[in-house]
């Protein structure tokens, strides 16, 4: 999980991953679909996509519903 700082640009980086993903929740979505949509923006690709989905799930950000699709919560 890279984070900020002298050596890691932002656009590198779980925070900036984080924040692409929390704004391409538009309603509930299935976990492929939602990397498709975001893919193109991450630098290390599935590596950082995971990393943001674990840690909105931590901070309470995001859930998963009985049908396996990712919402705000």
């Amino acid at each position: 999980m890279k984070f900020p700082n002298k050596v890691n640009p932002y656009h590198d980086t779980v925070v900036y991953a984080m924040s692409v993903v929390f704004n391409a929740l538009d309603g509930p979505t299935k976990v492929i679909d939602l990397y498709v949509k975001v893919k193109s923006k991450m630098q290390d690709g599935i590596l950082n996509f995971q990393d943001a989905l674990s840690c909105l799930y931590a901070m309470g950000k995001i859930g998963i519903n009985d049908r396996e699709e990712i919402f705000r919560c």
